[in-house]
């Protein structure tokens, strides 16, 4: 339903990370259709990067869904991609 990431490829060997200034409730709900239709992110409080790896550390613990499932609550993230690491048949 959401097309955060509009412009992802699954086979370029890339994390497309999409990045949301903090904005007020009012401008979240202007954007919800965009996020939708994935035109947000030409808007300005959004940012697109196309990134091999990254390093998240927060304040205090977090919660956090890795493929749909609930993580233990953590500070520390660290994501990489692994181009051809596995093979789909």
């Amino acid at each position: 339903m959401f097309h955060i990431a509009p412009m992802a490829a699954i086979d370029d060997g890339k994390l497309d990370l999409i990045v949301a200034e903090p904005v007020s409730r009012r401008r979240v709900l202007a954007l919800l259709p965009k996020l939708m239709k994935g035109t947000h992110i030409a808007e300005a409080e959004i940012s697109a990067h196309r990134i091999r790896q990254f390093s998240l550390i927060a304040d205090a613990p977090v919660p956090s869904h890795l493929d749909g499932e609930t993580q233990p609550m953590q500070t520390s993230f660290e994501v990489e991609i692994l181009p051809q690491a596995m093979s789909l048949l």
